[in-house]
């Protein structure tokens, strides 16, 4: 059977009843899907059943001993979730394949990747980013790939320009990405072109270069990763629509006085009701002039807001100097409040810290799980910020994508869903504890196995009240490990939690870095000026519940550091730690491997997809 060409594949992608399988993990067959990891949308308990079942098919052909539980931070969404793991997990890969994680090699891991929607816009399988760029593509997979027989640089071309096309258009087209991971519904017309082109067997061509004898889910993350990590170009305007299915002149003139009739029609009828009800508002609004202009104001923001979603084709937007002043006036009602509410909170706490010498909890924070109920978790901070989304939403929706001043009310309204994400974070970890607890009991390969547990950012608040919520239910999941990465949470969020550290038989490690002005100045500027673990580290003392805790600091890694060795972490002095101790906490200061970024959008916050945490990480879950 002739193969389609990229030709006959992009006319393929232009139909709009295409839905990518919302399945991802080891046994998919699509290069889309196929993942070393299971993703779990945790936020959907159909989607969650469904990972459930697979997982435990998984669990029943593989001999599993070891489960890591591993939790994204703020601002991503369905895609940008999966870039996260895909270039966390495919260096993972490539160092165990290389021998530098030798312990390793014996047992494949069954790593479950948690997704919530952690980003203020849609919940989509789309690059944000937008379009990648292809020679920086080549570079990357060129550096990472070659051929397993012979050196055809034609061949190596033009196999990895179709995976570009395919990936382009899976993350750019809006008629095809994943609507939500909300749906199960796994498209036949995808699968049968997938298998018919064999873009992820194509692969088995090649080899990476550093990890010989890899696998086919892991040389697809690792293209992917490639494709994540390449230059991207710009956010580009929506397609237009397909061509409409020819008709016949009769039938198209038909159809055309309709709709000149209806129009007509819907226009009589508009200016018979206009008076009487303009008159009725006048009469109503008359005695108050203010209120009558902001509703006026309003309503107009509101229709600028909403004409592209009404025109025809979706192209036409809202010019900027339209809609930021119906946009940025509202918002600014609801953040000048929200800010010198914060500013206030932020003074009180600084001035109480300074005279006392410790942060005092004056104000309740929503961190932990509680199962108390809704109305006890109201604050006048978290009920302004609802309020400051709604016409940035607004905005979003009137400006184009490509325009620059959409970057601006990104950042904004990413800034300003802090409060709201902090507690989603929170939610999220109790329901992920009840859907592992319900893992373990239907698989009884996995009621034996060791639970690491890794967040980063507020994913990191993710996996604490995950970990904490099955501590205190007695779950029978065994916790090995916690692990947090520039968490977005209290410096003494662990100090009183007593049973979860009981219930941890291995370690607690916590990766900090003081380039990090997202937990360094926003985290303590939203929170009353508490200290974040994510800059300052999680333990402030030596000794916690009678064991020790290790500081170590960190240059350069190229393996795995041994941090049962006292010698090696070399704080606190070997003097003070009695030889029956064992150390079971450690700050990990990764000042110098954790610091590129802007400084004012996070500084080193998201500077963690690199070799040296991979280190780290498996250092911690194995010491």
């Amino acid at each position: 059977m002739k193969q389609p060409s990229i030709a006959s594949l992009k006319n393929f992608f232009s139909s709009s009843k295409i839905r990518i399988p919302a399945s991802v993990g080891p046994d998919q067959n699509s290069i889309i899907a196929r993942r070393p990891y299971f993703l779990v949308p945790v936020e959907n308990e159909a989607q969650r059943n469904i990972a459930m079942q697979r997982i435990v098919r998984y669990a029943q052909r593989h001999q599993v001993a070891d489960v890591y539980v591993i939790s994204h931070g703020w601002h991503r969404n369905f895609y940008s979730a999966i870039s996260a793991y895909d270039r966390l997990v495919s260096r993972f890969f490539i160092l165990m394949r290389r021998g530098l994680l030798p312990k390793g090699n014996t047992k494949r891991p069954l790593i479950i990747a948690l997704h919530w929607h952690s980003d203020p816009g849609r919940n989509k399988f789309e690059d944000t980013d937008g379009k990648r760029d292809k020679s920086k593509f080549f570079d990357l997979a060129s550096t990472l790939f070659r051929q397993r027989f012979g050196n055809d640089d034609v061949a190596f071309y033009h196999d990895f320009d179709g995976i570009f096309s395919i990936f382009c258009s899976a993350t750019q087209s809006k008629a095809h990405t994943w609507t939500s991971p909300n749906t199960s519904r796994t498209d036949d017309l995808w699968l049968t072109l997938d298998r018919k082109r064999k873009m992820a067997h194509l692969l088995q061509r090649y080899e990476l270069k550093e990890a010989k004898g890899s696998s086919l889910d892991e040389k697809i993350v690792t293209v992917w990763r490639c494709y994540h990590e390449a230059r991207s170009d710009r956010t580009l305007t929506e397609r237009l629509p397909s061509p409409a299915r020819y008709e016949k002149p009769s039938i198209s003139l038909f159809a055309s006085i309709l709709r000149s009739t209806g129009r007509i029609a819907l226009i009589l009828i508009s200016l018979a009701l206009i008076k009487p009800l303009c008159l009725l508002i006048w009469n109503i609004l008359q005695p108050h002039p203010f209120f009558w202009g902001m509703i006026v104001y309003f309503c107009v923001f509101y229709w600028t807001s909403r004409w592209r979603a009404y025109h025809p084709n979706g192209t036409l937007n809202t010019p900027p100097w339209i809609a930021l002043p119906f946009g940025l006036l509202p918002t600014l009602l609801f953040v000048i409040p929200l800010m010198a509410w914060i500013v206030i909170r932020w003074a009180v706490g600084s001035i109480l810290t300074l005279f006392s010498g410790k942060w005092l909890n004056l104000f309740t924070y929503p961190e932990k799980t509680t199962r108390t109920r809704f109305l006890h978790n109201i604050s006048l901070r978290w009920g302004l910020s609802l309020l400051t989304l709604v016409p940035i939403r607004w905005m979003r929706r009137a400006l184009p994508k490509d325009s620059k001043t959409m970057d601006f009310v990104s950042a904004l309204e990413n800034q300003l869903s802090f409060f709201v994400m902090q507690r989603k974070a929170v939610r999220v970890g109790e329901t992920s504890a009840n859907f592992l607890k319900d893992l373990c009991k239907q698989s009884e390969n996995l009621s034996n196995a060791q639970f690491h547990f890794i967040g980063h950012s507020f994913g990191a608040s993710v996996v604490c009240n995950t970990a904490r919520r099955l501590a205190l239910d007695n779950s029978p999941v065994i916790i090995r490990t916690l692990c947090l990465i520039e968490a977005a949470m209290a410096q003494e969020w662990l100090k009183t939690e007593r049973t979860l550290l009981n219930k941890i038989t291995g370690v607690v490690a916590n990766i900090f870095s003081r380039y990090d002005t997202a937990t360094g100045a926003y985290y303590p500027l939203a929170n009353n000026a508490r200290v974040a673990a994510g800059s300052k580290g999680m333990f402030k003392y030596q000794n916690v519940c009678g064991l020790a805790v290790y500081r170590c600091n960190f240059d350069a890694l190229n393996t795995p550091p041994d941090l049962n060795n006292p010698l090696f972490v070399g704080f606190p002095p070997l003097s003070t730690v009695p030889s029956h101790i064992t150390p079971k906490y450690y700050d990990l200061d990764t000042s110098r491997l954790i610091f590129n970024g802007p400084i004012l959008t996070g500084g080193g916050h998201d500077d963690i997809f690199k070799s040296d945490i991979i280190h780290l990480l498996y250092a911690a879950c194995t010491a």
